[in-house]
């Protein structure tokens, strides 16, 4: 206890980044690296003015962690970061540059009292300008570390046009206070009596993204041919990472298609897409799982805030070969939805619950993949040109990872697959993209098409 400082437990999402990294050999694993990259040349001195007013601004790089006894708790003082460092490339080389970022990346940050943050001004090879940023997961998400680089930016054209500075953001710890109350709330009660029911149902399948043939080593392992999950527990991950663009053009028809259709969004299309990869590669299995991270922000407080509010929750769906894609995506999205009310129970709960039921240790699961969908642009278009960037942190809680974000406000999407480099291979990584691509593109063209047709494509 540190007098006269409020304490509070971490959230549900922290423990489950806290246990990421306290099992990992590699400690960068909850390190979320990201850069913006202006298309243009900004006033070196003004851009360090704006970011220091911004962190001033988003109480999360006031939380700092500290050890109760046994239990880890947390509190909030003045907003801090570990070190910010302008970083001059004109005379260097891309590669240099990226490498520089890959190995920041991986760096480990101390995470006990300290702030968890580290800053990089950069002047790139053709001389434009930009903000690289190593932030502890702990404290932010891609969510609001997105948030923040606008709020940077739209600072700085405020600074250099004498103009207010622009609407200040949300307090996280107000966030946190009211995600505490979940604890043991008669809707915690309710999400628990889900998931229950849900693990009642029969046995999942392993869908391991390498194929059918990772069930059939882990059932020789395991001396018991007729097994259905698999090994996911491995200490020492190293991770590598894809980038792939998904072109504006094939995203504006799936927008369209989605619009016409009556789904909010295009995220479902891509978790059929996905989820039609993983049924193929092991011998079209029609009861596929992963997980869906979401973002868990609905009110405007979340929504403008720090922190971290990511959770994970399983996504099993059964689907047969005769089933249409326009179905597939009907059951999907209603399968999500109904989960999506029950998501804020704790990930390590429902693990828990899971484990109850079916016959796993907490080194095993049906599932080894993870699929997130968070197309934020920052909203500078008016402004000045942009690319943002997501770097792999070197390790690797997930064997296989799919992050689908926006790049640069062009309306493309950038697709990110992140893996286990010692198990899977980038050509997995690729093929994944490539097939996911071709069969969206065939349902949105087709929406009668059925899911046995897609996988002769």
């Amino acid at each position: 206890m540190i007098e006269g400082i409020t304490t509070y437990p971490l959230s549900s999402s922290q423990q489950t980044l806290f246990l990421a990294r306290k099992f990992s050999v590699h400690k960068s694993v909850i390190n979320v690296a990201t850069s913006v990259i202006l298309r243009s040349s900004l006033d070196m001195e003004t851009l360090v003015k704006a970011l220091r007013i911004a962190i001033e601004r988003w109480d999360a790089f006031g939380i700092r962690l500290v050890r109760e006894g046994k239990t880890v708790k947390q509190y909030f003082t003045e907003r801090a970061y570990e070190s910010l460092i302008v970083k001059d490339f004109s005379k260097g080389t891309f590669n240099e540059m990226e490498e520089f970022f890959k190995k920041e990346a991986a760096r480990k940050m101390k995470i006990y009292g300290k702030p968890m943050a580290r800053f990089y001004l950069i002047t790139t090879p053709k001389g434009e300008s930009g903000i690289y940023s190593v932030v502890s997961h702990l404290i932010m998400d891609s969510w609001a570390i997105s948030f923040f680089y606008k709020d940077v930016l739209d600072i700085y054209y405020s600074l250099m046009n004498a103009l207010p500075l622009p609407k200040e953001m949300r307090s996280y710890e107000s966030v946190l206070k009211k995600e505490l109350e979940y604890s043991g709330s008669v809707r915690e009660k309710s999400d628990i009596g889900f998931w229950e029911e849900e693990f009642k149902k029969p046995e999942p399948f392993y869908t391991h993204v390498n194929g059918i043939m990772k069930r059939e080593q882990f059932s020789e392992i395991k001396e018991k041919l007729e097994i259905r999950y698999g090994n996911v527990f491995f200490l020492r991950t190293k991770a590598s990472i894809e980038q792939l663009i998904l072109s504006r053009e094939d995203v504006a028809e799936m927008q369209k298609f989605a619009q016409d259709n009556g789904f909010p969004s295009i995220q479902v299309l891509f978790l059929l897409g996905f989820r039609l990869y993983l049924a193929k590669v092991n011998g079209k299995q029609k009861d596929v799982g992963f997980y869906d991270v979401v973002s868990r922000r609905g009110t405007v407080d979340e929504k403008f805030s720090g922190g971290t509010r990511v959770h994970i929750f399983p996504l099993r769906t059964i689907m047969e070969e005769d089933m249409t894609f326009i179905q597939g995506l009907n059951l999907l999205y209603d399968t999500q939805s109904s989960m999506y009310k029950h998501a804020d129970l704790n990930p390590m709960e429902i693990i828990k619950l899971e484990k109850k039921y079916y016959p796993v240790t907490m080194r095993e699961s049906y599932r080894t993949a993870a699929l997130t969908f968070q197309p934020l642009s920052l909203g500078l278009e008016s402004k000045v040109s942009y690319d943002a960037c997501w770097y792999s942190n070197g390790a690797a809680s997930n064997p296989f990872y799919v992050t689908i974000m926006d790049g640069d406000g062009s309306g493309n999407l950038k697709c990110y697959y992140e893996y286990m480099n010692h198990q899977i291979k980038k050509e997995t990584a690729l093929k994944c993209h490539e097939f996911m691509r071709m069969a969206i593109l065939a349902g949105v063209r087709n929406p009668q098409i059925s899911l046995g047709e897609i996988f002769t494509l």
